[in-house]
């Protein structure tokens, strides 16, 4: 049997976050939406390949932003190499 899709377009995005567990989005009118992964899917994994793919496709939109991304990325590295 197939599975439905859908899709939604929201506008007034607040806040976009990651866990582990699921993704949320908080809106300007304060409604806010979470999708939980299910059971045996590794989010945190997802997360990761996801933000890879974005800043691949899209980071050289903003160089700066993309500099800040590297710089952060960069300390937590060296921080567990040096650990």
């Amino acid at each position: 049997m197939a599975k439905p899709s859908a899709r939604y377009t929201f506008s007034g995005v607040e806040t976009l976050s990651f866990t582990s567990h699921d993704v949320s989005v908080r809106f300007s009118d304060g409604d806010s939406l979470t999708v939980d992964f299910t059971r045996g899917q590794n989010g945190l994994k997802m997360v990761h390949e996801e933000c890879r793919d974005f800043l691949k496709w899209y980071g050289k939109r903003d160089m700066d932003e993309l500099k800040k991304t590297f710089k952060a990325l960069e300390s937590i590295i060296k921080e567990e190499v040096e650990a």
